[in-house]
């Protein structure tokens, strides 16, 4: 055996360690099943809240001639779906600016407009043109 009074020494201290308590065990456990339960809770609320503030821009670009788009390849990045998808598979990925270039939503450069709850949404293919 390799270097047996080490082995015999590491077992002694192991078998000498003081053993935790099977309530604060359990506790620890309790606390963190709870923590993430909490944290995925978070999460979802921040998704559904993009989800209606992307929901509102859709509609907000509807008026100013933007159309909701269906499946396809984004003239932005070139992918099918966005990278962070936050829609449904029943709710529009894509929009569709007034010349024809079809974007995912998350694609789009958005603007402030007056420091209030308004935007305003360029094309980036559009600018580049």
């Amino acid at each position: 055996m390799p270097n047996e009074p080490e082995s015999i020494a590491a077992l002694f201290r192991r078998a000498l360690q003081p053993r935790p308590d099977p309530l604060d065990v359990e506790r620890r456990k309790v606390q963190r099943l709870i923590n993430r339960a909490l944290e995925r809770e978070a999460q979802r609320e921040m998704r559904r809240m993009l989800r209606t503030l992307f929901a509102r821009l859709v509609v907000g670009l509807a008026e100013h001639g933007w159309a909701s788009g269906g499946a396809g390849v984004c003239a932005e990045c070139a992918g099918d779906g966005p990278q962070y998808p936050l829609w449904s598979k029943g709710r529009p990925h894509y929009v569709t600016c007034p010349r024809g270039h079809r974007l995912h939503i998350e694609c789009l450069r958005l603007r402030e407009v007056d420091s209030t709850l308004g935007f305003e949404a360029a094309c980036p293919r559009c600018v580049a043109a």
